[in-house]
């Protein structure tokens, strides 16, 4: 479960959710407070990266804490249990005497929902509050949406929501189970059937990872994921690190550059797909869970939190190769429907430049919860395969007042070369195999990865499937294959398929003492490659 920073940032924007500033060292110490069942002791400890850890403690709930420091100057984070599972995101602040500490919810994709939150106000210098009336609130478990497609190497599950839970398919080494079963506290229960009967399982979800259990064996099934298919594992930001890796909160590396008009030097952040963009020497650029968030010098706030945010994304394009495309107007108006459903479309879409290919700009007002005028600027282009766009939001005034520098910021956007880390140029190699628990079926996968020096590559993967049965053993074969463009650099590799598709994964090359291996690692897997003739 990761952090997104941005999208807390957003929240604040959207509905004034207050995040005052809080300084991680003035909050460590040891809180306390009573509750409902007993005593309630928060501990905090600041470390000097600005970084708060510690525990919150009190009746049945022993839980652990991780927070990182946002822009706003907030301390924002996650709770986990004592089985290290993810219970609920956490801010905390402190206000006086007093250290407020709020549980958020997540919502049913795993980001915070600031509509669902809890408070517990503790005492910071021996001050005294009333227990509360009702029990302590606690955290609870996200909300997990069962419905899609998982797989690893030998089972595929199916499934829809339907009513109050969920039906679909199992599918093993050639045969179908039905099942049908419903979702309580985060645990997808039910049965499948089969010609013998039916059988009792249950799955929990952890992001995109499905564990499902019958009767004592475990299959670790992946979201969308098949084994036997180029691996379009995420959906890649070519500004951020993969998906599944922890958010970077490090400097980003900028080279010297200048803008437009040539009288100001501006820094450069190239990223190893060649994409690039310029900003001002005094804003500052970070990548966060996959976002560019760019921050001016003077950011505006008010009591309640940020009153501006300036967001750089970009995804594959997914076939379009122009910003003209009738698709795109649609995309973008329904995205900005579902993030502020306040705002309201303004004005003709215009005509904008990036420098290299023509873009699209498009405007919204409107006023969120608590009386902001709030505007709302989509500047998107098409570039290298990739859909960029840049998001400004906040106040009506500010985001005006900074359309100029975005107007250049957006100009600067470039598609050159990428890097490609010459150590992958070759062919390369990896073979599984996974059997059940009772050895009754098994798949043999190979897949090849050839990475070719001018930049285009090719994906194939065979696979073998077989289950014994009382008349013998039911075996089937498949094979998948695809061409596509990579760049690699600073353990990062990417690839861009040939029907605008896009997969994204860390890499490491390794010499161990059976020779060159290769580890590309997505969804937390690390997957050894061995080097082929």
């Amino acid at each position: 479960m990761h952090i997104h920073i941005f999208v807390l940032i957003l929240a604040a924007i959207l509905c004034n959710t207050p995040l005052r500033a809080a300084d991680g060292g003035n909050l460590s110490g040891t809180y306390s407070m009573a509750g409902a069942k007993g005593a309630i002791t928060l501990i905090l400890q600041a470390g000097a990266d600005g970084t708060l850890t510690g525990s919150l403690n009190g009746g049945a709930l022993q839980a652990t804490l991780k927070g990182f420091p946002a822009e706003t100057g907030a301390i924002l984070g996650t709770l986990t249990g004592a089985d290290g599972k993810f219970l609920s995101y956490f801010q905390v602040a402190r206000e006086g005497d007093k250290v407020q500490f709020d549980l958020v919810q997540a919502n049913a994709d795993g980001d915070p929902d600031f509509t669902k939150k809890s408070r517990l106000t503790f005492p910071a210098g021996g001050a005294k509050i009333e227990a509360p009336k009702s029990e302590t609130p606690k955290p609870a478990p996200a909300s997990a949406n069962f419905a899609g497609t998982f797989k690893d190497d030998t089972l595929t599950l199916e499934s829809k929501a339907e009513g109050a839970g969920y039906s679909g398919a199992i599918k093993l080494a050639g045969q179908n189970f039905k099942f049908t079963a419903v979702a309580k506290e985060g645990t997808l229960r039910g049965d499948f059937e089969s010609p013998d009967g039916k059988f009792p399982f249950e799955a929990s979800l952890e992001g995109r990872v499905l564990k499902f259990v019958t009767e004592g064996t475990t299959y670790t099934l992946t979201k969308q994921g098949n084994p036997l298919a180029k691996p379009t594992n995420t959906a890649p930001n070519p500004l951020s690190k993969p998906v599944g890796a922890q958010p970077d909160t490090t400097p980003v590396v900028a080279l010297p550059g200048k803008s437009n008009d040539g009288k100001t030097a501006w820094k450069i952040y190239k990223h190893a797909t060649g994409l690039s963009v310029r900003y001002p020497p005094d804003w500052k650029v970070i990548v966060q869970s996959g976002i560019g968030v760019l921050t001016p010098p003077n950011p505006a706030q008010n009591a309640n939190g940020p009153m501006e945010i300036y967001l750089l994304m970009a995804e594959a394009a997914n076939g379009v190769t122009s910003i003209d495309d009738p698709r795109v107007t649609p995309y973008i108006e329904g995205q900005m429907q579902q993030l502020a459903p306040f705002l309201q479309r303004v004005g003709e879409t215009q005509k904008v430049s990036d420098g290299a290919t023509p873009g699209l700009l498009f405007s919204w007002d409107g006023t969120n919860p608590l009386g902001l005028k709030v505007r709302a600027n989509v500047m998107a282009t098409v570039l290298k395969g990739f859909s960029v766009a840049l998001l400004a939001m906040g106040d009506k005034d500010k985001i005006a007042a900074r359309q100029t520098v975005l107007n250049d910021v957006f100009s600067s956007l470039a598609a050159g070369a990428g890097e490609r880390d010459a150590q992958l140029v070759g062919q390369w190699k990896f073979w599984s195999y996974i059997s059940s628990a009772g050895g009754k079926s098994g798949t043999e996968t190979t897949r090849r990865f050839r990475f070719l020096a001018d930049g285009t590559c090719l994906w194939q993967s065979t696979g073998e499937s077989s289950r014994s049965v009382e008349s013998g053993s039911l075996t089937s074969q498949s094979s998948n294959g695809d061409t596509g463009q990579w760049t690699a650099a600073n353990g990062q590799l990417f690839v861009l398929w040939a029907d605008g598709s896009a997969g994204t994964w860390q890499y490491e090359l390794r010499t161990t003492e059976n020779g060159k291996r290769l580890f590309l690692k997505s969804d937390n897997k690390a997957d050894e490659w061995v080097p082929e003739d």
